[in-house]
This record gives C-alpha cells, structure tokens and sequence, in this order.
C-alpha cells in the first residue's frame, strides 16, 4: 500500500485528502487523447494564473525586496512548459504528426507558418522574451547546466500579470 498515491477513491469520503490526477482517464479511449492533451494545458493555465495572483499579492504586501525563495521560478517555468505545449498542439491539430524539440522559438516560427491567417506577430516578444529567459526549459529548473556550470544568475524584473494575460491571449487565438 502506497501512502501517496492509490488507483480508486471513494470520493465521498475521502475527497478531502486525495486529488484525482487526471479526469481524461474517465473518458472512453477514442476521446482520451485529445482531452488529456486539452487538460494538460488547462491545469497548466489555471496553475500559471494562481501563481501570478500570489506573486501580485505578495507584491501588493511590499514584502517583495528579499526573500529566500521566489515564485517567479515556478512560474516562468510554467508558462514556459505552457507555452511549448500549446504550441504543439497547435501544430499538430493543423499539420498532424507530433512536433519534436522543446526551442520555443523553433515552434513558433513553425506556428505562424502554419496560422498565417491569424496576426500572431503581437506574440512575437512575448516568446522572444521566454525564449531568452529559458531556451530549452532547463535554466529554471537547475541551478547548473549538464555540464555542472552554474546557469547564468543575472537579475531580472517580470511583469507577471501581462506575461498572464499574454499567454492566455494565445491560448484563446490558437484554439
């Protein structure tokens, strides 16, 4: 018996102490796949936005100077991960197939190739500026790179709310 994690729930009664993972398991196989895909990247967007509510909060509380820790670690990572996801998907809901490589920046040109109908170049800083802050989605998740050299560690300021609203903006132009 594995205290962290079991394959059936009753969720009457024990709903206030297990989290149900992923409710696409419930759905018949030929519905599976395209929702879990859609469900991933919906608790990625809910998760990115409780995070920027924090952070704004912790802001608001003039506590924001020093601290020993950072949401904003998290949460670029997040909309980083986010970000890539949509993008594949949108990729392969146009073109089939699934796009291989985490460059965000090599998605996207392959995204506004595909959706040249939509005026996508409102995005284009937005992911220039992720792209730069994390190329392949390592930098905010270590502290040293594969060969054991420290990340760089330069000091950056993110407005957390319009990457927010940015990244949900493409969310709703890309599906």
């Amino acid at each position: 018996m594995n205290k962290y994690i079991k394959e059936n729930c009753n969720l009457n009664k024990e709903s206030i102490d297990w989290a149900l993972i992923k409710t696409s398991a419930f759905f018949k196989e030929e519905f599976r796949m395209e929702q879990a895909e859609i469900e991933i990247i919906d608790s990625y967007v809910i998760c990115m936005n409780i995070i920027c509510e924090q952070i704004k909060k912790e802001l608001r509380e003039k506590m924001q100077v020093l601290r020993t820790y950072s949401l904003c670690i998290p949460y670029i990572f997040i909309c980083r991960q986010l970000i890539e996801l949509m993008l594949k998907r949108a990729i392969e809901c146009k073109i089939g197939g699934i796009k291989i490589g985490h460059r965000i920046s090599n998605l996207w040109v392959d995204c506004k190739t595909i959706y040249k109908e939509k005026r996508l170049d409102y995005y284009d800083e937005l992911i220039e500026t992720i792209e730069n802050l994390d190329p392949d989605g390592q930098k905010y998740r270590y502290v040293k790179d594969t060969n054991g050299n420290e990340f760089e560690n330069k000091t950056y300021f993110l407005n957390v709310e319009l990457i927010k609203v940015d990244v949900n903006r493409l969310k709703k132009e890309l599906f």
